[in-house]
């Protein structure tokens, strides 16, 4: 299985990420539907509606950096890693991606710390429960049963 170490996992193509973002820097000053902090700078924020859950790095402007884009509906962390799942192209009923990001203690609360993050994945559930045995990674604690 490949394991890909980026952040592409927020938008499927440029325009659709230019057309977020700014609509994302627009609607800032007016909030989120959903706007939770998990740990540290990292955020599951909901622009528009619940389905648009992702996982964000939090910036000082009170905007975020999207780290994993939709759907999320299973997150967790511990002081190493924060674990996420998602519907796979944010589509309801759609098969499950399973992620891990590898902390940095150092930099977790510096506005650009997110420099620093490493997202890797996607996995299938078979890959993730071998990673999650080999690496210890945390159980997930917030779940969106609705999604």
């Amino acid at each position: 299985m490949r394991v890909e170490v980026l952040r592409t996992f927020c938008f499927p193509s440029f325009p659709a990420r230019a057309l977020a973002v700014a609509a994302v820097m627009q609607l800032t000053e007016c909030g989120f539907v959903h706007d939770e902090t998990l740990v540290a700078r990292y955020k599951l924020v909901a622009v528009d509606d619940d389905t648009q859950m992702m996982l964000c790095w939090s910036l000082d402007s009170g905007s975020c950096e999207c780290l994993i884009g939709e759907t999320v509906l299973k997150a967790g962390f511990d002081d190493k890693y924060v674990v996420v799942a998602r519907h796979q192209n944010g589509t309801k009923n759609a098969i499950i991606e399973y992620f891990y990001v590898v902390r940095h203690p150092s930099t977790d609360d510096k506005e650009d710390g997110e420099r620093f993050v490493q997202v890797l994945g996607p996995f299938d559930q078979q890959h993730f429960d071998s990673e999650k045995v080999r690496l210890r990674l945390p159980e997930f604690t917030r779940t969106f049963d609705d999604l």
